[in-house]
């Protein structure tokens, strides 16, 4: 599990185009389901969510470049 500071940095490492108000967007409009929160109400993200932020962004054309939508 990682905190969502660790999953936008590591996503950003991967070269997805994501930042911390893009991911609050997904979450708001709940085009993301949200993760379990943990203790002080932080968000804990296991890798099937941390899976479905990778499809979700691959499918809005902010994935690395030279990869796409499947």
């Amino acid at each position: 599990m990682v905190g969502t500071s660790e999953l936008v940095a590591s996503l950003r490492a991967e070269g997805f185009e994501v930042s911390h108000s893009y991911l609050a967007y997904l979450l708001r409009e709940r085009i993301v389901a949200a993760p379990p929160k943990g203790p002080g109400g932080v968000l804990l993200w296991e890798q099937a969510d941390v899976e479905r932020v990778r499809s979700e962004l691959l499918r809005r054309n902010r994935g690395p470049r030279g990869t796409t939508y499947a």
